[in-house]
């Protein structure tokens, strides 16, 4: 794997560890395990025209 150095804001990046961590970046990505919450979408696109402030809270990552 070769990597790209950036110089940004004072600190360094990696382009290798940053594509680690953005598959999506490279292509089609597909999740395999992703879980469908068609209430939650159902409720989410009621909210998505209105002129309302939503908040969606939980737990981002787990386990």
């Amino acid at each position: 794997m070769s990597y790209t150095f950036y110089k940004g804001k004072g600190s360094w990046m990696i382009e290798g560890i940053l594509y680690r961590y953005n598959p999506w970046w490279k292509g089609k990505f597909n999740l395999p395990n992703i879980i469908e919450r068609p209430n939650f979408l159902e409720l989410m696109c009621k909210y998505l025209l209105s002129l309302q402030i939503v908040f969606l809270t939980g737990l981002r990552r787990r386990g």
